[in-house]
């Protein structure tokens, strides 16, 4: 949205109400922060948007909220957090429909968080170990995990059926993708750019292979060195930047294809047509 008509909502959002709790959208910083400590969330707030500032900067440990404040919050819909920590149940978590939490303490998702009425959910640069949806999500499109450096298995994919966009960029501890990512038939756009431990298991290969309708595979500055594994016939893009690749294989197969990159690819000494 442009910066102006941004200004125009928010000024007609904050004329209904000098109570920030009687607000449908909440973004200024201190208002967030007073909301979620004295646990005044309410009926009316559907988006919250709270950005704390990153440990490094010097401001210490992480200043806790208890998910109370948010479960009070029965409208919420979009919910942006960066570098919040929750602390205490989430039991009747709100029905969100868009979450987004950059750097986020948790190691593995509760129960109650993700619900049946999301459809995108961001969960960059966070502490997340293992992914492991713990129920099946059928509104859920898009998933972006990406630099969750700690991050070493996803499981269970077949609990996403409607999932069309995954991301996994620079997962660099990433080394197990469950065989059920093959039941994502809506699954469209896969990203493992710099996931280079994966490939080390001939089993992660195969599932990307299983993956039937996949348009659009960016494996850039991750691939193994040779040979370079099968891959769906249905893409139509190709990204293969920054790998370490000698021969591009010949792949006969891929008779969709209609983009490929490979830019930075130094060691690269021979390209096959693709017929």
């Amino acid at each position: 949205m442009h910066k102006l008509l941004q200004d125009m909502a928010r000024n007609i959002v904050r004329k209904d109400s000098k109570d920030p709790a009687e607000h449908s959208r909440v973004w200024r910083h201190d208002e967030c922060k007073t909301l979620l400590r004295n646990g005044n969330g309410s009926k009316k707030i559907e988006g919250l948007v709270l950005k704390m500032r990153d440990d490094t900067q010097g401001m210490g440990p992480k200043e806790a909220f208890k998910t109370s404040s948010l479960i009070k919050m029965k409208n919420l819909k979009f919910l942006h957090l960066r570098n919040v920590k929750l602390t205490r149940t989430y039991k009747n978590f709100p029905d969100l429909r868009w979450l987004k939490w950059e750097r986020c303490f948790l190691k593995k998702v509760p129960a109650g968080l993700l619900t049946n009425c999301l459809v995108a959910l961001h969960m960059k640069l966070g502490d997340l170990e293992e992914f492991n949806p713990p129920m099946v999500l059928n509104s859920l499109k898009f998933l972006d995990l990406s630099r969750s450096y700690k991050l070493v298995s996803i499981c269970n994919l077949h609990r996403l059926p409607k999932l069309e966009e995954l991301g996994l960029n620079y997962c660099t501890s990433l080394s197990h993708v469950c065989k059920t990512i093959g039941y994502l038939k809506n699954l469209s756009l896969l990203s493992l750019a710099g996931c280079t431990r994966l490939w080390k298991d001939l089993s992660n290969q195969k599932c990307v292979n299983q993956l039937e309708r996949l348009k659009a595979l960016c494996i850039c500055g991750g691939t193994p060195q040779q040979p370079l594994f099968a891959l769906p016939q249905s893409l139509s893009t190709l990204i293969l930047s920054h790998s370490s690749i000698e021969i591009l294989p010949h792949y006969a197969d891929l008779k969709m294809l209609q983009s490929l990159s490979l830019n930075c690819c130094p060691k690269l000494k021979s390209l096959y047509a693709m017929d």
